[in-house]
């Protein structure tokens, strides 16, 4: 059966998105070149073509998934038909429900290279998550959520830099030998109090769902 001819950025695009799946389901070691290629009915020439190596498909697989990823975050985040604790319920929900997609961006793999792909991914979701922390920590100002704030308008952004990466902190606290569900569960516990007294807020106020 002969295959089906098709743009090349429609090519490139399929690729990436098996791919994703692929390392998502089975872990980038465990994933190759070979299996990419099953899925899509391609030859590795068609690879090749498109991809030096299976690195740099990882590279653009993981950049496709941050992408998405932080469109969904900053979609809850925005979101102003829901209450700002509800938002960050639905937050901390996210990132709970996506744990396996999480390790695959940062691929969970104690060495040299798993680390520096950890370090790019997490600087790319972190940053690019910044504008929507800023603007809920502005809109709760407003509100009264956060009352007697003394916070200069130009450094809010700092403010939601020190709790987007103070957040990453907690949530990795203890991963020395790898990430885990009940990791992350433990450590999540821990972020709503914090973030409330940072931020003067009575805790109740952002309580986690079940608590």
């Amino acid at each position: 059966m002969s295959r089906i001819s098709k743009e090349p950025a429609v090519r490139r695009k399929e690729l990436i998105d098996i791919a994703q799946k692929l390392f998502i389901m089975n872990g980038y070691e465990a994933t190759s070149v070979k299996d990419i290629l099953t899925e899509v009915n391609g030859a590795p020439g068609m690879f090749y073509y498109y991809f030096p190596s299976k690195e740099e498909i990882f590279k653009a697989a993981m950049v496709q998934y941050i992408d998405e990823y932080v469109t969904r975050i900053n979609v809850i985040l925005g979101d102003r038909l829901h209450s700002i604790p509800e938002r960050i319920q639905n937050l901390l929900r996210l990132i709970r429900t996506t744990f396996d997609e999480y390790l695959f961006a940062s691929n969970n793999h104690n060495s040299i290279e798993s680390f520096g792909r950890d370090i790019m991914v997490s600087m790319r979701i972190l940053n690019q998550i910044a504008d929507s922390v800023e603007n809920i920590i502005v809109e709760a100002i407003e509100i009264g959520l956060i009352r007697n704030s003394d916070i200069p308008s130009q450094k809010i952004r700092h403010l939601a830099l020190f709790i987007i990466y103070g957040t990453y902190g907690i949530l990795h606290d203890g991963s020395e030998n790898g990430l885990s569900i009940e990791l992350i569960d433990k450590n999540m516990d821990s972020i709503i109090p914090l973030v409330s007294r940072i931020l003067g807020i009575q805790n109740e106020f952002l309580i986690r769902d079940g608590e």
